[in-house]
């Protein structure tokens, strides 16, 4: 390459100089246009102490590479001469709201529905049709016999017998040789032991079992903001969610959480049906007794 003068000489020597330099030092950036390397030659002219100007480094840079040229050799060096090792970065994901946050912000989703619906009543929606009543599940020991109970009592030993026998309306009931014993109102865990003890009077060496038949049904009244307000007979272990089940639950004018039960002779007892909705929970439940009334008050207090 033919230079007209001395100065340009020099200048081209420092811009190859700047190229060799941005090539191995690994502690220079990777150039990435020849900005980069008139910046490095500028320095190089003045740590040297040549007498070039910025004009003649631009004009010698543009004669050289041309206009706007890229320096893709010097990147490709520099590829073949990495500064850093390579390094795998986590790729950061988007800071996408939740869905709570949306909603917290207002910003709520075309998918949620915006309609407000009365918790629990749902619960009981068509139940008054589809209500079965209570059937051939065992009775617990705090079962309370009644008129209309059968059960069958069972002797064997010097003695060997069985016996079906049905509660009649006035509570008794009739045993071969014994005669009339009264047990309505007694629990059912106390009933073979005092059975047995009747029947020692007139039988020895003997053992005996009693297992309940035919259950009876009782007859409750469910008033107030009920769907199907009025009577209903139901079995003797039906409870007050069953009766509220045979009536169809609670009107949405009506309470979930203050249904009185009412029984003759005794205080009111206010029941909370928000824990069996909530969570199952079934001890606030209370089992009915022939002649309860169930009362459903308005929401409010």
């Amino acid at each position: 390459m033919k230079f007209k003068s001395l100065t340009g000489a020099l200048v081209w020597l420092l811009i190859i100089s700047a190229v060799g330099i941005m090539i191995l030092t690994p502690s220079l950036l990777i150039a990435q246009s020849q900005s980069d390397i008139e910046e490095v030659a500028r320095q190089r002219a003045r740590e040297l102490g040549y007498p070039v100007t910025s004009d003649q480094i631009d004009q010698s840079m543009r004669s050289t590479y041309g206009p706007a040229t890229q320096l893709q050799d010097v990147n490709d060096a520099n590829d073949e001469f990495p500064s850093e090792p390579n390094i795998t970065r986590a790729k950061v994901k988007p800071n996408v709201p939740s869905r709570v946050e949306l909603l917290l912000a207002g910003k709520i989703s075309e998918t949620i529905s915006k309609d407000l619906v009365q918790f629990g009543y749902n619960v009981f929606d068509g139940a008054g049709t589809r209500f079965d009543p209570v059937r051939n599940v065992p009775v617990g020991q705090d079962y309370i016999v009644g008129p209309g109970d059968s059960f069958t009592v069972t002797m064997w030993g010097r003695h060997n017998d069985r016996m079906t026998v049905v509660v009649d309306r006035d509570g008794n009931i009739a045993l071969p040789e014994v005669g009339a014993l009264t047990v309505s109102g007694m629990p059912f865990g106390k009933l073979q032991d005092y059975l047995e003890s009747e029947l020692q009077r007139k039988f020895t060496d003997f053992r005996m079992h009693i297992t309940m038949g035919r259950l009876r049904t009782i007859t409750v009244y469910v008033t107030g903001e009920a769907t199907v307000p009025g009577s209903h007979t139901l079995s003797s272990l039906a409870t007050v969610i069953h009766a509220l089940f045979a009536a169809g639950g609670p009107t949405k004018n009506g309470s979930l959480r203050n249904v009185r039960l009412l029984r003759l002779g005794q205080e009111p007892k206010s029941i909370d049906l928000y824990d069996f909705l909530m969570g199952g929970d079934q001890n606030v439940d209370i089992r009915l007794m022939d002649g309860d009334t169930i009362y459903i008050p308005l929401i409010g207090p």
